[in-house]
Formats: structure tokens, C-alpha cells, sequence
């Protein structure tokens, strides 16, 4: 515990530094409205990934523990494989929603159609948010904290500010920062995904002559794992809507560059 604690404290002490580094990045290179335009993008991203990943992030987390200290893996293969398909479908429908609303939602309530680009590049990388952030709560029902605080406040931070400081060097506009943000979302997809693949391959099992299928304690432990996670979707949806309730109300009354400034 205390080993995890300390790399963990670690992580997101040079998490917070590297994150500031990035706003600062922004603010300074392309000014405050393009800061609040990217804020205002994460807002809007950060509420349909609340609704899309349907409380799983959290629930895929107890229920991993759970079996696992029952030692039945199978029922945990059978979990993350279920529960990642649903999570591919929502994910990718709330994704092609949000990327054909961008132009309403940065015309009609943010009156800024400058806002529209932002919020498509965003739509793109809400199904790799979604999957990343499933895959690292199996890495932590796994108990595999180093490989979690890596990708999520190092590997995250530091490609983010990599791609950026890359994309300023060959010139490019103001979207360099929402390119940063969707390349850094797939590459913690991938790297979460593969690092389930290796460190815990037993989740990854495919049922077949030799492994016994119960399809009744399978939709069990499905319905019980829903019946865990539904609840959630509601607490992360006020969760992220008072966390961005500020920033929502200057969007909507004032403009991008207020927010930039807020």
C-alpha cells in the first residue's frame, strides 16, 4: 500500500505540474480565446462521456475485485469483453451525435462558430476516452497501480504537451490543441489496452471445449454489474455539471475569450 501510495502521490504531483505546463502553452502561444474554446470543448465532451459510459468505469472496478477474490477469472473475461462491446457502441453513437451537433452547440449556445472545429476534433476521440478509462479501471481492479498512475497523469500529460510543443514548431493554427488532445486520448487507448493484454492475458480467455459456459450466471453477473453502474451515470453527469457550471454560464452569456481569461 505504501509503495503504491508513494508512486501514485508521485504521479500526480508531476501530473499537475505537466498540465499546468500545457494550459500555460496554450494561453501563451494562442491566446485566451483559444484557451476557452478548448475548455469549452472538454466541457461539452466531458458531459456526453458521463452519459455515453454508463456508470461501467466504476463498476467494471468492483466487479473485477469482486471475482477476483473468488478467483474466477472467466466471469471477469466474460465481464470486460460484454462490457467493452456495449461500451463501443455507446461510445461511437455519442460520438457521431456530438459531431454532428458541433455546429448547433457552438452557433445557437456558445454563438461562436470558431467553437465548431474544436468540438468535432473532441467527438473523435470520445470513444477512446471512454475505452481508455474502462481498460485502466481493469488495470486498477488488477491492483496494476504503477502501470495506471503511468499512463493516466505521466504518459497522458507528457505526450500531450510533446504533440503540442511538435505541432507549434511545424507551424500549425489554434486546432494543434485539440490534435494534442485526441492523439494523447488513442495513445493511452492503446497503451492501457495493451498493457491488459500482456500483464493480465487470463481476461482476454476465449470460451471453448475446454472452458464451461453458463449463460445463466453470465446475465447475472451482467444485470448485477448494471445494476451497480446505472446509478453512477447520474452522479458523474452532476459531477462534471457543477465542476463546469462556471464555465458553462460565461460561455453561454459572455463569450470564449471571457472564459479563456476566467
Amino acid at each position: 500500500i505504501v509503495k503504491s501510495g508513494f508512486f501514485v502521490f508521485g504521479g500526480i504531483i508531476l501530473s499537475k505540474l505537466i498540465v499546468y505546463a500545457y494550459r500555460v502553452i496554450i494561453a501563451r502561444v494562442y491566446g485566451p480565446e483559444a484557451y476557452g474554446l478548448f475548455s469549452l470543448a472538454l466541457m461539452v465532451s466531458s458531459w456526453i462521456i458521463a452519459f455515453a459510459s454508463l456508470g461501467l468505469i466504476d463498476g467494471i472496478l468492483r466487479y473485477v475485485a469482486l471475482y477476483r477474490g473468488k478467483n474466477n477469472y472467466q466471469k471477469i473475461a466474460y465481464l470486460v469483453k460484454t462490457g467493452s462491446k456495449i461500451l463501443i457502441y455507446t461510445s461511437v453513437l455519442s460520438g457521431i451525435v456530438s459531431y454532428l451537433l458541433s455546429e448547433f452547440i457552438a452557433v445557437n449556445i456558445f454563438h461562436n462558430p470558431d467553437l465548431t472545429i474544436y468540438l468535432k476534433i473532441f467527438s473523435i476521440g470520445i470513444p477512446f476516452y471512454i475505452l481508455a478509462t474502462f481498460y485502466l479501471g481493469v488495470l486498477k481492479g488488477f491492483e496494476k497501480i504503477q502501470w495506471y498512475s503511468f499512463i493516466l497523469n505521466i504518459l497522458q500529460n507528457v505526450s500531450r504537451v510533446g504533440i503540442l510543443v511538435f505541432l507549434i514548431f511545424l507551424g500549425l493554427n489554434a486546432n494543434s490543441i485539440g490534435y494534442s488532445y485526441i492523439i494523447s486520448v488513442i495513445l493511452i487507448f492503446i497503451c492501457a489496452y495493451l498493457v491488459c493484454k500482456i500483464k493480465i492475458p487470463e481476461i482476454f480467455i476465449k470460451r471453448g471445449k475446454n472452458i464451461p459456459t453458463n449463460n445463466a450466471s453470465d446475465k447475472k453477473a451482467l444485470h448485477s454489474l448494471f445494476s451497480y453502474s446505472w446509478p453512477l451515470i447520474f452522479l458523474g453527469a452532476v459531477y462534471s455539471i457543477m465542476y463546469w457550471a462556471d464555465s458553462f454560464v460565461i460561455g453561454y452569456y459572455k463569450d470564449a475569450f471571457t472564459v479563456g481569461i476566467y
